[in-house]
């Protein structure tokens, strides 16, 4: 969950940015502790006017679990996700593109065997189960909602379907047309609380089912069995010499390929690893096995290779080759957070395929090991799930085509692409949370930048170098820094702001590019952002909201005066504050958090706008705002366009792209052909964005 005040802060962007990542910010190269996250650019396509297109990026998603197609050997398909999107891939995880099961709470996709091209999904989700007969181009809902469904292994010839309910399991004999309860809750179960993690991994069938008609599953703490197809249930003792019993901590099951002949089940919980070599009916400790084991993976050519891989709550793999009579740390594993493991079934410890595929539950993505779980590569192209709060287009965009994304994956990070958003890279740690532009970065190469702490850093060759600033009177440090802003013109280009963190509040100036500070003393409670004029060089023109409501600086902050005439109440603050990048024609100022509020005579006055219902989050202002009045803003996190100051509104397109809530708007100057382009930073599908064409000046 993100932090609120970072929330709140976040969502304003000029088209000619106050804050935006340098270019010279290079990205960090890929070595021993970072990878690379660099995508492969989607096919470029010029679209319609207000049609919405995903950049691809930043790259990133939640992956919680992982499917493998029954036929991968020939149709190379996996499936990914975790709550949210679900993703498909067709060329053995290398690119993704999402799955129309669409998003919103997709608990699981699972896929059950069917021709290579058209194969048959379920979907479980919020609203219920779902399928699809055609490779996941229709659905159909099937079922009411459930969190697990697992598919006999000879679907084709019988059409078994295990469902994990609210209350309970669930059986279709029709691949899902009908359903019947067969293990229901209560005093059977045992507590009803689930305890799986995550809950689809809670039903497996026998590798020999079509023979010995065996399928085990584990909800709510306790393991049951079955071995008449589901129809009937028989708890299984999970308690063996010398344990205490197990229920309510199995956080993973697994059945050797080749129970049929040994029976060999392995059992992870919270504490330590079980093996039981009878299906099930008594159960011994793992002695060397890995701790508080989230999944176990059996080699599909077990019987020749004797490989199993574990991991670790903490992500690290674990590895046996002889039956789990030993076992190595293989890795730390792709990440910490590992949401999803499983194995290529072409697996063999001994050949060529020793592929082992992951996914990052804090949401950095899919992963890839050729070697049997030692190393890891990402491999998210397509999957973007990122949350995007802040956007940035550079002011040479024309040439550059910079775009700069602030999103959330399991921590904010500042992303950058060099083609209009179509590959993103992420950037260096003093870059981490914000880079500035100089305005006379073009001639002189120099930007600032804002890493996790709140500390500022210098750069002078483009991004190339950095050396952190920030000295007080008295050669103390500057307290950590929230928000840093840069006078935009080239004569005051040396003059910097900055906001405080939350816990120290204050407003601070430097006035020799940032290596020495002076505290601000504007009256105000708490400041939380800041606008500086475009003309700052000749009017010296600052705004600052904090809780006592907007105020202006007329003599670059050394006096300040409230500015919030005409408004009350909440209306007084903001979270955001634009200056019209025409401010020394049109003296316009907006206001953002929650309404939105405008000023035609630079803050002397303000008029609350009216609009499409809901909270404002962000705007984004033409360059030629005095000659065409135009400007974008989001009303409960859907785009609309005024080519009047505001006055009036009109729905942007689609107004959410593919459905996502939009919360962070950047607009483009023109480019050649006349044409502007509007990026979007949505909640959980990272950037998309829309040619506007040519803004006019307005009659």
């Amino acid at each position: 969950m993100m932090p609120h005040s970072i929330r709140l802060a976040l969502g304003l962007v000029l088209v000619v940015p106050l804050i935006c990542v340098a270019p010279g910010c290079r990205p960090e190269p890929a070595g021993k502790h970072r990878i690379a996250i660099k995508n492969v650019r989607p096919k470029k396509q010029e679209p319609a006017l207000e049609r919405w297109s995903s950049t691809g990026g930043p790259l990133g998603a939640q992956i919680e679990w992982i499917t493998v197609s029954p036929t991968f050997r020939t149709d190379r398909r996996i499936l990914a996700g975790g709550l949210g999107w679900a993703y498909q891939s067709t060329d053995a995880g290398r690119s993704w593109s999402r799955l129309t099961a669409g998003r919103g709470n997709v608990f699981h996709v699972h896929l059950a065997s069917g021709p290579e091209a058209s194969p048959t999904m379920f979907a479980c989700k919020l609203g219920g189960v779902f399928r699809s007969t055609d490779g996941g181009r229709q659905w159909n809902r099937v079922q009411g909602r459930a969190e697990a469904l697992a598919s006999a292994p000879n679907y084709a010839e019988d059409p078994t379907v295990l469902a994990l309910t609210d209350s309970g399991l669930a059986v279709s004999r029709d691949g899902g047309a009908h359903w019947s309860k067969t293990l229901t809750s209560g005093r059977e179960l045992g507590s009803g609380r689930m305890i799986a993690e995550p809950a689809f991994k809670t039903i497996a069938f026998s590798p020999d089912y079509p023979n010995d008609r065996t399928v085990f599953a584990w909800p709510y703490g306790r393991l049951f069995r079955s071995t008449d197809r589901g129809r009937n249930w028989t708890a299984v003792q999970t308690s063996g010499r010398g344990t205490r019993p197990l229920e309510d901590r199995i956080s993973a099951l697994a059945l050797s390929p080749t129970y049929k002949s040994d029976k060999t089940l392995y059992m992870g919980t919270h504490f330590r690893t079980f093996r039981s070599m009878d299906g099930g009916r008594s159960w011994s400790v793992v002695q060397g096995a890995p701790e508080r084991v989230k999944q176990i993976l059996f080699s599909p050519r077990y019987s020749q290779d004797r490989t199993i891989i574990a991991c670790a709550s903490n992500g690290s793999i674990y590895k046996s080759t002889d039956g789990g009579v030993s076992w190595v740390h293989v890795s730390k594993g792709p990440v910490r957070s590992v949401g999803a493991l499983t194995i290529s079934p072409a697996y063999d410890e001994r050949g060529p395929d020793r592929t082992v595929f992951g996914g990052d539950f804090n949401g950095s993505g899919f992963y890839i090991s050729r070697d049997g779980g030692a190393t890891w590569a990402v491999s998210s192209s397509g999957m973007s799930q990122t949350h995007v709060s802040s956007l940035a287009v550079s002011p040479d965009y024309a040439n550059d085509h910079r775009v700069v994304a602030l999103a959330w994956r399991d921590e904010y990070r500042s992303y950058e692409s060099t083609h209009a958003g179509f590959d993103w890279a992420l950037l260096r740690e003093q870059c981490r949370e914000r880079l500035i532009f100089s305005p006379g970065y073009v001639r002189d190469g120099t930007a600032f930048g804002l890493d996790g702490a709140g500390r500022i850093f210098r750069s002078p060759d483009r991004g190339m170098s950095w050396r952190r600033s920030g000295t007080v009177p008295g050669g103390g440090s500057l307290p950590p820094v929230r928000r840093l802003y840069v006078a935009p013109s080239r004569a005051e280009a040396r003059t910097l702001f900055a906001v405080m963190a939350w816990r120290d509040g204050g407003l601070f100036r430097s006035t020799d590019s940032g290596a020495h500070w002076t505290a601000v003393d504007s009256g105000m409670e708490t400041p939380q952002c800041l606008a500086v004029s475009p003309g700052f060089a000749r009017d010296k023109t600052i705004f600052c909201s904090g809780g006592n409501g907007i105020h202006k600086s007329t003599d670059g902050g050394a006096h300040w005066v409230a500015s919030y005439a005409g408004l009350s109440g909440d209306d007084r603050l903001a979270a955001s504050i634009a200056v019209s990048p025409s401010y020394a024609r049109d003296h316009t100022v907006y206001a953002v958090g929650g309404s939105l509020r405008r000023s035609t005579n630079g803050g002397k006055s303000w008029r609350k706008l009216g609009g499409p219902p809901g909270d404002v989050a962000a705007i984004a202002i033409s360059a030629r705002h005095a000659r065409d009045h135009t400007l974008f803003a989001t009303f409960k996190a859907a785009v609309y366009k005024s080519s009047d100051m505001g006055t009036t509104w009109t729905k942007w397109g689609s107004a959410q792209p593919d459905g996502m809530p939009v919360r962070s708007l950047a607009l483009s100057p023109n480019v050649v052909g006349g044409r502007a382009r509007l990026f979007a930073g949505t909640e959980e599908g990272g950037v998309y964005f829309s040619d506007v064409g040519s803004l006019r000046a307005s009659r």
